[in-house]
């Protein structure tokens, strides 16, 4: 038995809850998908657990909720007799191949309604809803300190014994309203009616053209008064008349909760033909509604075949894990942890010594980084000025025809070259220096002398030229290398690399 019970209504728009004989009311906010929205659970979350005068160190109290029929599907099956954990194998399979979703997407409880021992076969109720929606009740109300418990509310109010035998019931609310079917085994099918007080004020506003606040002041009052004017009485006989029609199939006995249950029987009896039988059920009272009167029943008899509760499942473990971990692999398991842990410490205190002698061996030799930098610099600017004597020799080599007499070569560190020697003929003298001119390693070539010699077989010639900076005889196709496999005629230059 549970003492000081916490009882929470999950309605279509609001959560009443109910805790030391004090009623506590939030209203719902909602996303277009029907879940709780952020602004609902955040104030919630905030007001609950000072209401319920839970601090943050007590363990977390026990909660029994009885949720809407949004979204909520009922199901009966016949199913052989048995019971425990059998009945609720033979359920789990019928819920896997009946409902459009998978068993784990559902959050579902189920009741047995007639069989029993001796008999050769079962009846139970299944109620099922998407998981989402109960998790949303859950994780807002563990947030809050508590530990929930969920059934669906026209199962709780179906088994107060107010309705027996075949009945529907209809609990009006704000924005919508619950229509629960039950026969004489018990629950039969809930509905959600897109109808309920703000419908009736909506129409109440259109009709006598006020004002919504002032329109639903006017149902307000006729809601708890049962008091209602002309345009009212017209609205509800509309609205009533939309229900009636949507249940052909009334029962002789119908119950309204609430306050003006009386008027709204009234109504429908005016609006169908077979409500004559139909009856009001009590009202919030010394011993509370159906619900709530359920409810607390539950909360003081605890686990009993006849509550339906909605549960989500749990994915169970892989049967090695469930047998849990032997003690040596979770030794060794420790060990290897450890090991990974201290590997990079210890393998700083091994390396320490070897890695400080040679930063020592490093610092000693960085006096002699600027000297050797010294003497780079001095390497480099000693190439750059160097003359290009072996250049110049290459492209002599390249251009000169054959038969060709040198005599000398004259170079200086200025660029000057002066060539002297004997060929054949003056025609060969200026082929030579066309082909110094077309190197393109020179700026000048000038053929100064060219004089026969006594017996007129050769000329005699004296070569000037001046070559180019340095930058401007890089990449030369003269100066590369030659490919060993090209070969050049008698008379012609070598064939550069490439060509």
């Amino acid at each position: 038995m549970t003492s000081n019970p916490v009882l929470i209504e999950c309605g279509q728009d609001s959560m009443r809850v109910h805790h030391r004989g004090a009623v506590r009311e939030w209203r719902l906010e909602r996303s277009s998908h029907g879940r709780l929205g952020e602004a609902t659970r955040e104030l919630v979350a905030k007001e609950l657990p000072a209401w319920i005068g839970r601090a943050a160190w007590q363990p977390r109290l026990h909660a029994w909720c009885a949720v809407s029929a949004r979204g909520v599907t009922v199901r009966r099956f016949s199913l052989p007799s048995g019971g425990g954990a059998d009945l609720e194998a033979l359920v789990a399979m019928q819920v896997e191949a009946e409902f459009p979703l998978p068993a784990e997407q559902l959050a579902w409880g189920f009741a047995r309604v007639s069989g029993g021992a001796g008999a050769v076969a079962q009846e139970v109720v299944v109620a099922a809803v998407k998981r989402e929606v109960i998790d949303d009740y859950r994780v807002l109300l563990e947030a809050c300190g508590l530990q929930p418990r969920f059934t669906l509310s026209a199962w709780v109010r179906g088994q107060s014994g107010e309705i027996s035998g075949a009945g529907c019931l209809l609990v009006v609310e704000g924005r919508a309203s619950e229509w629960a079917a039950f026969d004489a085994h018990g629950l039969e099918s809930v509905r959600v009616v897109p109808w309920g007080l703000e419908r009736l004020a909506a129409d109440y506003a259109g009709r006598a053209v006020v004002s919504m606040d002032e329109a639903a002041g006017r149902v307000r009052e006729w809601w708890q008064t049962g008091k209602a004017d002309s345009v009212l009485d017209a609205v509800l006989a509309q609205a009533l008349g939309e229900v009636a029609r949507e249940r052909a199939d009334l029962p002789a006995t119908v119950m309204v909760e609430g306050a003006t249950g009386e008027v709204l029987v009234e109504g429908l009896r005016r609006t169908c033909p077979r409500a004559g039988g139909w009856r009001v059920a009590p009202t919030i009272s010394a011993g509370g509604t159906a619900l709530l009167r359920g409810l607390e029943r539950w909360a003081h008899h605890g686990d009993s075949e006849a509550v339906l509760e909605l549960r989500v499942p749990v994915v169970e473990a892989h049967p090695a894990l469930a047998r849990g971990i032997p003690r040596r692999w979770a030794v060794l398991a420790a060990i290897l942890l450890g090991l990974a842990l201290a590997a990079p410490h210890v393998e700083v205190a091994l390396l320490q010594p070897g890695l400080a002698r040679r930063v020592a061996a490093l610092k000693a030799e960085e006096p002699r980084l600027a000297q050797i930098e010294e003497q780079w610099e001095f390497m480099r600017n000693l190439k750059q000025s160097q003359p290009p004597y072996l250049d110049a020799l290459v492209v002599i080599s390249k251009s000169i025809p054959q038969g060709t007499q040198l005599e000398s070569v004259s170079m200086n560190g200025r660029g000057d070259l002066v060539l002297r020697g004997a060929l054949r003929t003056s025609q060969d003298v200026v082929g030579f220096r066309s082909k110094l001119v077309e190197s393109g390693f020179f700026t000048t070539v000038v053929v100064d002398e060219q004089t026969p010699t006594p017996d007129r077989q050769q000329v005699n010639y004296r070569i000037t030229a001046h070559w180019k900076e340095a930058s401007l005889r890089e990449g030369l196709p003269i100066l590369k290398l030659d490919d060993p496999g090209a070969t050049s005629a008698p008379g012609e230059a070598p064939k550069p690399r490439g060509s």
